[in-house]
């Protein structure tokens, strides 16, 4: 989620206590922090735009690097502020970090809660990283002089209410695809928020043959079918894509993976790889190309996000 809205649900933690919200109060400093701290792993981007993507939302946003950030956070308190309370603002500040990586989950990108027994990054697929709908039913309080208590009850009601809501429309959509591909076997169905409209959703089907990726419109209650990929069987070249750092990479970062084999002049194979649930401007968001020589070693690979085109080494 955005750094806006982290803030917002460390203030509403906060007002529980009971204290006012003052910027100044050590206690409201420790949990705007602690919701703030997982993405402090921005720091990777200083060595590459890859180390970026490959730690971000990984120890930092599991519960080793919660401990990790609350117990720097209890530090810095303790030292600049002068303040004795140590495990008080050890608690708060970790139950801003734990309010973080929690709201991270709905994200569509997800978080790797269970670090280091298991990478890959674990998601409800409710929210975009940025949902102009909530930061506005946040900021609503702020405009009335509530007591600190209320002011935080309301604010996280607000977040259920509109996580339940947002599990009602994803409910209902998963429905409707399943009616509409009934004469089809569906394995898979993963239903996501679209990248820029917050009542529009994408969807993956996975079935026995291929995927279908598309966008399905609440309120017009309409289905746009974008691509449809057919499955290639090839497991060896598959198994050699896992032990790539890249390969590496993809497999823990989306469970919607799917690999294009080319086989080319001399042996050469070329695959590429897609992170099917990003799917904008006709192209998917996600992607990376890996060439393999005759005997079947990486040669080069690189990732391709957005508009930029980072060469990983093999």
């Amino acid at each position: 989620m955005d750094n806006l809205s982290h803030a917002f649900v460390g203030v509403a933690l906060a007002a529980l206590s009971g204290h006012q919200p003052s910027l100044t109060d050590p206690l409201y400093i420790a949990t705007i922090l602690g919701a703030q701290a997982p993405d402090f792993d921005i720091i990777t981007h200083l060595k590459s735009n890859f180390s970026y993507m490959k730690s971000h939302r990984a120890f930092s946003h599991s519960l080793p690097g919660l401990i990790m950030w609350s117990s720097l956070i209890t530090v810095l308190l303790l030292y600049n502020l002068g303040m004795t309370d140590w495990l008080s603002y050890l608690l708060w500040s970790f139950i801003g970090g734990l309010s973080h990586i929690l709201l991270d989950y709905f994200n569509t990108h997800g978080a790797s809660l269970l670090w280091p027994f298991n990478k890959k990054r674990q998601t409800n697929h409710l929210l975009n990283v940025f949902d102009p709908l909530l930061l506005l039913f946040f900021s609503i309080p702020y405009f009335f002089a509530l007591p600190a208590g209320l002011l935080g009850i309301i604010s996280l009601s607000t977040l259920a209410c509109y996580l339940t809501l947002r599990t009602a429309m994803r409910a209902r959509i998963k429905k409707r695809l399943t009616i509409f591909f009934a004469a089809e076997q569906i394995a898979r169905l993963a239903v996501m928020p679209n990248l820029k409209r917050v009542l529009v959703w994408d969807f993956v089907v996975e079935l026995a043959d291929s995927y279908i990726v598309g966008q399905f419109n609440f309120i017009q209650c309409k289905l746009t079918v974008k691509t449809k990929l057919l499955k290639q069987q090839h497991p060896e070249i598959a198994k050699l894509v896992q032990t790539t750092e890249l390969g590496e990479f993809f497999q823990s970062f989306t469970p919607y993976l799917y690999l294009n084999v080319e086989k080319q002049a001399n042996g050469l194979f070329l695959v590429r790889l897609y992170d099917l649930r990003y799917f904008l401007n006709e192209k998917f968001v996600h992607r990376a190309i890996i060439h393999f020589d005759k005997n079947k070693m990486p040669l080069e690979s690189y990732l391709l996000t957005a508009n930029h085109i980072i060469k990983i080494p093999t």
